[in-house]
């Protein structure tokens, strides 16, 4: 049965508060987004929206654990949330059970969530060409989604695809604070190295990288003690602010 315009209005006032939420994190947003598709779009049951990046999906947000089960399901590269881009933007089966495409994906949903029927919108991501996201929806019901479904898909994929990129990009910034400590740590023991043994930079990261192998340790931790070992041979810092550094005597 297609959805009334009562329904289709619903779903627009939602997209519209949604995107008037300005205090709400990235996480939020995308797991909002999950949950107004399973109760809004018609016929969908369960929703997810879900990243794939280097052969590996997970799932960002799901409106029940069956939609994240179902995504885990989705781990061929021929899945409609796993598939490269470019990619067809919209992918339907309303059989799952019959269905033969996604090296039999569909009857594995089947058979082991009870779905029958299967929608998965692309969402575009400005700036992560490899990076593949998507909204998904789930039913128990076969030939649950029609024209309706697609276009509310669609106009809650367009807000799903802003939140699911400020999300990566929040992340990646995450990441490099975190290795920002770490990376300024190895350039300093390179340049130690370079200093002490007059190696090229090249020559001493690979010394860094070798001592870390033998020793099984991290770059970052073998980067440390060259330093704490630098810092060990300096000379006594001056009694007085106002010594001059050039009557320090020599270590």
């Amino acid at each position: 049965m297609g959805a009334s315009t009562t329904q289709l209005a619903e779903l627009a006032r939602v997209v519209i508060g949604l995107g008037q939420q300005s205090s709400a994190t990235h996480g939020s947003m995308v797991a909002a987004v999950a949950q107004a598709a399973a109760a809004h779009i018609p016929g969908a049951r369960w929703a997810s929206v879900t990243v794939a990046a280097h052969s590996r999906l997970r799932t960002l947000a799901a409106s029940a654990p069956v939609a994240q089960h179902a995504d885990a399901l989705q781990e061929d590269l021929t899945a409609p949330a796993m598939a490269p881009n470019p990619a067809p933007m919209l992918q339907v089966s309303q059989d799952l059970l019959q269905e033969r495409r996604w090296s039999g994906m569909g009857p594995r949903m089947h058979h082991r969530l009870g779905l029958r029927s299967l929608l998965t919108h692309r969402l575009h991501l400005a700036g992560e060409p490899e990076t593949v996201a998507a909204l998904n929806l789930y039913s128990d019901a076969p030939d649950a989604f029609e024209e309706s479904a697609a276009w509310g898909a669609g106009l809650l994929g367009a807000h799903g695809a802003l939140a699911v990129s400020a999300q990566l990009a929040e992340q990646q910034a995450a990441r490099l604070e975190r290795s920002l400590p770490r990376t300024r740590e190895i350039g300093v023991a390179v340049g130690v190295l370079m200093a002490r043994y007059g190696s090229t930079r090249d020559e001493a990261l690979e010394l860094l990288r070798r001592a870390g192998r033998d020793s099984h340790q991290p770059v970052a931790a073998i980067a440390a003690e060259v330093i704490d070992s630098e810092v060990h041979r300096l000379p006594p810092m001056p009694t007085s602010l106002g010594a001059p550094w050039n009557h320090i005597p020599p270590a």
